[in-house]
């Protein structure tokens, strides 16, 4: 793990980003990265934590949900991270398993950093890579799963296996882009008008004020006002409704159209496999943060009589109780894989395995030598991803007809602000607010695009 320094990963990704209109550093592209937790005007550089409204009670807004603001880790906007330094690799994952079955990526690579003095935070780069053989499909991600394979090899030394593993994450496999790269943790905006929901996110674990916060982040690249601008700004945590939505009593707008959908995809959530069950939480409907202290994540406090009346009415063949599938979508969370859903059950005869406490491991060495996972990683999670990847090993995935004759890439249009007037578009240093009429359909694309950064006021 000391072959992975922080600074690494961010000298890659703005190495990796081309041009910029105002270079940056390593150090700058941090520090601009916690200000997000400070009050405005901060440094100047990015979004801060009250751009939605000044806080009240200690929380602002994001996607109109509370939100934690300020937080304790924007004192990490004024301090060097590279003196000492004060991050240390703690784990690589491979997350094959999150390829999707069309082979239009390879799945996620991701790298956990934790502060290794004083207070404690931890940072998740989650780098999507793409398939550069898209016309095989999902066999076109053979070498990276063979890769890996190789890493079980006994005959070879730690020192060997954490060379081939900075290989594989700075430079790439033959044909393959390097896990660390710009285009893979995030969005990207063009002069061209077209936007391009990259994948990939940062993720954070951050203990340093108060209550223990999990959150998400996005780097974006903007590259539009003849000029390219490069900042990690905040993003919604995926598959993190806001706990009221749960509650039918409540009258933000939001929640029929969330009830709904949960309802609608109680077939997949009650997918026998722990590995497998999941729904579909549309972005409007995801908080900003993540938090099990408070009950704003809690989903057993929110949901009423009537949304468990109708949950139990829905899965009543499947033997399954509305206080599995509500503890489902806990577990789900980051707030409740993390901490609040340890031990309750999912059906009549398992719970879900619990983590280390707040984390999934732990950046204190065990016998000097290994970081500790979790029960649920070392007994649950791996295995299933193990068995997945001997699965692909063995067989064959031939492609499928539609891809054969797959065109090269193209960046896929999406409705963004116009180019005309850029005192009128999102820059990275202002973030404006942009005045222009969108139709209803195109609002959600347009935020998947521009992330949170974007206020979005209905006209009816």
């Amino acid at each position: 793990m000391k072959r992975f320094e922080l600074k690494d990963v961010l000298q890659q990704i703005i190495s990796t980003a081309g041009p910029l209109a105002t270079p940056i550093t390593p150090k700058d592209l941090f520090q601009q990265w916690w200000d997000t937790a400070n009050l405005k005007p901060g440094l100047g550089r990015g979004p801060h934590c009250d751009d939605n409204g000044a806080p009240v009670g200690g929380s602002s807004k994001f996607n109109n949900f509370d939100y934690e603001c300020p937080r304790g880790e924007g004192g990490e906007a004024r301090v060097d991270p590279f003196n000492g330094p004060l991050y240390k690799a703690i784990g690589l994952f491979n997350r094959f398993d999150l390829a999707p079955e069309d082979g239009s990526n390879c799945g996620e690579y991701r790298i956990v950093f934790a502060r290794d003095s004083g207070r404690r935070n931890l940072l998740i780069f989650e780098a999507v890579l793409p398939n550069p053989d898209r016309k095989r499909g999902l066999e076109g991600c053979r070498p990276v799963v063979e890769f890996w394979a190789k890493l079980s090899d006994t005959s070879l030394s730690n020192a060997e296996r954490g060379d081939m593993l900075k290989k594989f994450y700075f430079d790439g496999l033959s044909g393959f882009e390097p896990v660390v790269h710009a285009s893979h943790y995030g969005a990207q905006l063009f002069a061209s008008n077209y936007g391009s929901a990259a994948g990939g996110q940062i993720r954070t674990n951050q203990f340093m004020e108060g209550n223990w916060n999990l959150r998400e982040f996005r780097l974006l690249k903007d590259c539009r006002c003849d000029s390219c601008n490069l900042a990690i700004v905040p993003a919604t945590d995926k598959t993190n409704p806001e706990g009221f939505l749960f509650n039918s009593q409540s009258t933000d707008w939001r929640v029929p159209g969330f009830q709904n959908n949960l309802v609608a995809d109680l077939p997949s959530l009650s997918n026998p496999n722990i590995n497998e069950f999941g729904y579909e939480v549309k972005d409007v409907h995801n908080s900003g943060q993540s938090v099990p202290q408070t009950r704003q994540h809690d989903y057993n406090f929110h949901a009423d009589t009537a949304f468990r009346n109708r949950i139990a009415t829905a899965v009543s063949a499947s033997g399954l109780t509305a206080q599995h599938i509500i503890n489902r979508a806990q577990a789900l969370s980051c707030a409740g894989c993390h901490e609040l859903s340890n031990g309750k059950a999912i059906d009549r005869d398992h719970t879900w395995p619990r983590s280390l406490g707040f984390t999934h491991i732990d950046e204190n060495l065990r016998g000097g030598s290994r970081y500790p996972l979790s029960d649920a990683l070392e007994n649950v999670f791996l295995p299933y991803r193990l068995e997945k990847m001997e699965e692909f090993l063995s067989t064959l995935h031939e492609a499928p007809r539609e891809l054969r004759n797959l065109e090269p890439r193209r960046l896929p249009e999406r409705l963004i602000p116009s180019n005309e007037d850029c005192a009128m578009t999102i820059k990275i240093r202002d973030f404006l607010l942009i005045r222009k009429v969108w139709p209803w359909e195109e609002v959600e694309k347009l935020k998947i695009d521009l992330g949170p950064r974007i206020n979005i006021r209905p006209t009816h």
